[in-house]
């Protein structure tokens, strides 16, 4: 059994490594679950949106990032969505989150490694731990910041302001 344990962790360790020193690319998949490198695009803003969520974040960091692409400073703003590897699964989740960020892109995040018949989440959810959403991943000419949802919307006593927040991001990459 410790065996088994060890074996599992050493896989997650080597899985994690590959992708956080890799980042020749930062690679996610459209609904036809073909790979889209998001390092095509010089500055963009991926909004984390799945399972354990606050719909009026939503609706503020949409009002956020709306607001400061009128200047055009992001050339892509996607949703990353983590459901079920199907077309229906994605059409539906599609349908739900365009009501809170109806000008997105969407994109999946499927990468998983199947460790003992249970499927462990290597890709972007895994890497940055996301259980509650929304967060962002800001990359700018092949450097990327992640944002968790307690840095925007954790602290309740402290209204963060979202627009400073992603533009202060965005002046230090």
């Amino acid at each position: 059994m410790k065996l088994k344990i060890s074996f599992i962790f050493l896989v997650l360790f080597i899985s994690r490594f590959e992708i956080i020193a890799n980042r020749d690319s930062l690679s996610v998949h459209n609904i036809r679950k073909q790979t889209v490198d998001l390092f095509n695009n010089e500055v963009g803003i991926l909004v984390f949106a799945s399972g354990y969520a606050c719909k009026n974040c939503f609706e503020e960091l949409n009002i956020a990032i709306l607001s400061l692409n009128q200047n055009k400073i992001f050339d892509d703003i996607g949703v990353l969505i983590n459901c079920k590897d199907n077309i229906i699964a994605k059409r539906e989740a599609i349908d739900y989150y365009s009501k809170f960020f109806p000008k997105y892109n969407y994109y999946f995040d499927s990468t998983y490694v199947d460790v003992f018949n249970k499927k462990v989440d290597v890709g972007f959810w895994g890497e940055y731990e996301v259980s509650i959403t929304p967060s962002l991943l800001i990359y700018k000419n092949r450097k990327i910041r992640f944002i968790s949802y307690d840095e925007m919307f954790g602290n309740a006593a402290t209204k963060v302001d979202l627009q400073k927040l992603i533009l202060n991001t965005l002046s230090q990459m």
